[in-house]
C-alpha cells in the first residue's frame, strides 16, 4: 500500500468517524429531549404510546446510522474498485493488443501470406477502434477514471490506424516498427492500470 492510498484511507476513516459521531449526537439529544418532555411533575414516563414511539425513534435512528456507514463504505469501495465493464474491456483489450503484436512478429519473419496478414491486421485493428465507444465508469476513483480514458483512447487510435495502413505495414518495416511502438505503449497503459487496481497480470498469461 503506497503513501496516497494510506493517506485516502486515513481522510475516508475519518470523515466516516466524524459523520457516525455527528449523527449519533444528534440522534442522543433528540432522544433525551423527547423524553424530559414526556416526564411531568417529576413522575416518569407512563403512556405507553409515547413510549413506543419515543423506543421506534431511538430504534430508526440506529438503523440510519448503520445504513449510512454501509453506504459510505459501499461507495468508498465502489471509487476504489474496478467496474464490471472496465474490467471486461482491459481483459479483452490485453488479448486484442497481444494478439497484434504477435501478428506484427510474424510480419518480420517474412515467410507470411500477406493477405492473410492484412486481413488479420485489419479485423484486430477493427476491435481496437471500437474502443471509441468506451468511457471509465462515472463511479470509478478518478485517477482511476484518467488511467482507463486514457487507456481507451490509446488503443482506439491505434486500431484505427492500423485498419488503415494494413498493406503498408505488411510491405514496410519501417512503419511496422512504428506500430511495435505503439503496441508498447499501450502494454504501459496497461500494467499502469494493472499496479494501481492490483491485478495479478500471471493469471491473464496463463490463459
Amino acid at each position: 500500500m503506497n503513501s496516497i492510498e494510506l493517506l485516502l484511507i486515513i481522510s475516508f476513516g475519518l470523515s466516516l468517524f466524524l459523520m457516525l459521531t455527528g449523527i449519533t449526537l444528534l440522534g442522543c439529544s433528540y432522544y433525551y429531549q423527547q423524553k424530559s418532555r414526556l416526564l411531568v411533575s417529576g413522575k416518569r414516563i407512563k403512556n405507553k404510546r409515547k413510549k413506543r414511539q419515543l423506543e421506534a425513534y431511538r430504534f430508526y435512528s440506529q438503523k440510519l446510522l448503520l445504513c449510512g456507514g454501509i453506504s459510505d463504505y459501499v461507495m468508498y469501495n465502489q471509487q476504489m474498485t474496478m467496474s464490471k465493464e472496465d474490467q471486461n474491456a482491459l481483459v479483452d483489450g490485453y488479448y486484442l493488443t497481444a494478439d497484434f503484436e504477435k501478428e506484427l512478429q510474424t510480419i518480420l519473419e517474412k515467410d507470411i501470406d500477406e493477405t492473410k496478414s492484412i486481413q488479420n491486421i485489419q479485423s484486430l485493428g477493427s476491435l481496437m477502434a471500437s474502443y471509441s465507444s468506451k468511457k471509465a465508469n462515472h463511479l470509478t476513483q478518478q485517477k482511476g477514471q484518467q488511467k482507463f480514458n486514457k487507456y481507451y483512447q490509446t488503443i482506439k487510435e491505434l486500431g484505427i490506424n492500423a485498419t488503415t495502413q494494413s498493406q503498408e505495414m505488411v510491405t514496410n518495416k519501417e512503419i511496422l516498427d512504428n506500430y511495435l511502438v505503439d503496441v508498447k505503449k499501450v502494454e504501459g497503459i496497461q500494467k499502469d492500470i494493472f499496479k494501481f487496481y492490483k491485478v495479478d497480470e500471471t493469471e491473464l498469461e496463463k490463459n
